[in-house]
């Protein structure tokens, strides 16, 4: 099925995260899942979840450049959200519709 199911986007979250640096199976199912979906024309991938430097270093390892999660910042307020955007070109970074 998934061959025949066209996507530009894979978001990689939940449990699969948090084995990372624990768990050698699951970070194998993802570096291979990534290959998977690069390979069927998957264009931007995201490490979501990430809390701790180690899954960032992973998320590196295998090719995925773009990653979310408490490591880099904790929740916080809308306008300052506007402006950390402003301030870094956030816009810039975002992946892009195939």
């Amino acid at each position: 099925i998934l061959a025949s199911v066209h996507f530009d986007r894979v978001i990689f979250e939940g449990g699969f995260v948090g084995e990372i640096g624990s768990n050698p199976r699951a970070e194998a199912f993802l570096e291979h899942t990534l290959q998977l979906c690069s390979s069927l024309g998957s264009t931007c991938s995201l490490g979501y979840g990430i809390e701790h430097e180690v899954q960032a270093e992973f998320f590196k390892k295998i090719g995925c450049r773009r990653a979310q999660g408490n490591l880099f910042y904790r929740p916080f307020e809308l306008e300052r959200f506007k402006k950390l955007c402003m301030k870094e070109n956030v816009l810039a970074h975002c992946c892009r519709s195939a």
